[in-house]
């Protein structure tokens, strides 16, 4: 394997967990899943030459159905974007304190009721919903694009009248759609996704299919089902993998119609003609984005470098969970013992580079336990504080579970105040029962 070079001292170090990325000013950064907490794989921004050597200059394949056909729209400038998004402000909050509710919870009325009386109880103003996860549209959608692909999978059959709740309780909606990893759509149009040089479609070590992210069928598919999310009723769309595939045999993989185009800019360019589409419905763009980007000098080998990222979307949430930091990061012997700190470097680094009216940074929060490190409500409230401290405007927090720990968040003062909980979550038939009035 090349050496890859970051700054002065970016070294990309192979483990068997997965991949490790030195920062530059010290530590390193350990690999794997998002939903399993860890991002993987490194690179640099500045020479795309491995990637280039193994992409084909062919034009993307496929035919976009005639139903994502639309007349091209003028780019929405940046100025056009900012008016529209202080028109939305204006009914809207931008402070948002907002938990993560997959499909099956949100299909499931009591696990959908224990947390919205969590948000009514407490500081959370917002919730973070699944409407495109695991290579399926999880909501009966009528979009005929969307409809032809055949990858829809009901698990939130009453999504419009569960909005029309969330809007009288003032509740902000976001809806989370999983973007580039897609092995739903790879199966109805294979010639859309990554291929493999060995043949057929590239899959990562998870056997997951992902989508060529140059590839401009692509981007209209996500594009048709943000815009009916928005005519439901959602406040914001948020999109996750929004970023080229980081770990399995990456070598093998293909980018077919990139036309010398790098990582970057392809991604930038999704997220951009996703401002201009969204923008001119009145409702902002966010993009989830890798932890270390922030800190990062490139793009990490997978499209998503700061700057550009925050220049193109309205909210940008870095992943800040400190169980993704290896030993040293920051300086600190175990960052995912030192939420507090982990989550202060990040956004300052985040703040640091943040460009002129770019993005404001809403971080993504660690509210589970994973390698050896048991998660209180007194580390998770550090993170939020720690966030709040150091430039954050609002705060995600993430249990893949959706098992979040009341104690961690401060009371609505204009509610009823809750019973202490101490290490429970609301996973747990007794905090379920309290929050659900006793039922």
């Amino acid at each position: 394997m090349p050496l890859l070079v970051l700054g002065l001292a970016t070294l990309l170090l192979a483990s068997a967990a997965g991949a490790w990325y030195a920062l530059p000013h010290g530590g390193v950064w350990l690999g794997g899943s998002p939903s399993a907490a860890v991002p993987s794989g490194a690179g640099s921004s500045g020479s795309e030459s491995e990637a280039a050597s193994e992409r084909s200059s062919e034009p993307a394949g496929g035919k976009a159905s005639e139903a994502a056909a639309e007349p091209a729209q003028p780019p929405l400038s940046s100025e056009e974007f900012r008016r529209v998004i202080a028109s939305y402000e204006a009914n809207h909050p931008k402070d948002h304190r907002g938990i993560y509710i997959s499909g099956a919870t949100a299909g499931t009325p009591r696990m959908w009721n224990t947390l919205i009386h969590l948000v009514e109880r407490t500081e959370l103003n917002a919730v973070v919903i699944d409407v495109k996860e695991d290579g399926h549209v999880l909501y009966d959608s009528q979009d005929p694009l969307v409809r032809s692909v055949g990858a829809i999978k009901v698990e939130i059959p009453r999504l419009k009248e569960q909005l029309d709740e969330l809007h009288q309780k003032h509740i902000y909606a976001i809806a989370r759609i999983v973007t580039f990893k897609d092995s739903g759509l790879a199966k109805a149009h294979p010639e859309w996704a990554v291929q493999d040089a060995r043949g057929g479609v590239w899959r990562d070590r998870t056997g997951a299919a992902w989508m060529n992210a140059y590839n401009e069928n692509v981007w209209e598919y996500n594009i048709a089902i943000a815009k009916e999310a928005v005519r439901l009723g959602f406040d914001e769309i948020q999109f996750d993998y929004v970023r080229f595939p980081s770990d399995g045999a990456i070598r093998q993989a293909r980018y077919p119609g990139a036309n010398g185009r790098t990582r970057v800019e392809a991604i930038t360019g999704f997220l951009e003609r996703a401002r201009t589409e969204l923008g001119r419905m009145g409702v902002p763009v966010s993009a989830d984005i890798f932890g270390l980007i922030p800190t990062a000098l490139d793009d990490q080998m997978i499209g998503q470098h700061w700057e550009e990222a925050a220049a193109a979307v309205h909210f940008i949430s870095p992943m800040a969970y400190p169980s993704h930091y290896a030993p040293r990061t920051f300086g600190l012997p175990n960052p995912n013992a030192a939420p507090a700190e982990t989550v202060a470097h990040t956004m300052d680094d985040a703040i640091r580079r943040r460009p002129p009216g770019g993005a404001l940074v809403r971080p993504w929060l660690q509210d589970f336990s994973l390698y050896g490190v048991h998660y209180t409500p007194e580390m998770v409230r550090a993170e939020i504080d720690a966030a709040e401290r150091h430039g954050a405007v609002g705060w995600l927090l993430w249990n893949a579970a959706n098992c979040y720990k009341p104690d961690a968040l401060k009371p609505d003062p204009n509610a009823p105040p809750l019973p202490k909980f101490g290490d429970h979550s609301t996973c747990e038939a007794a905090v379920s029962r309290v929050l659900n009035g006793g039922e």
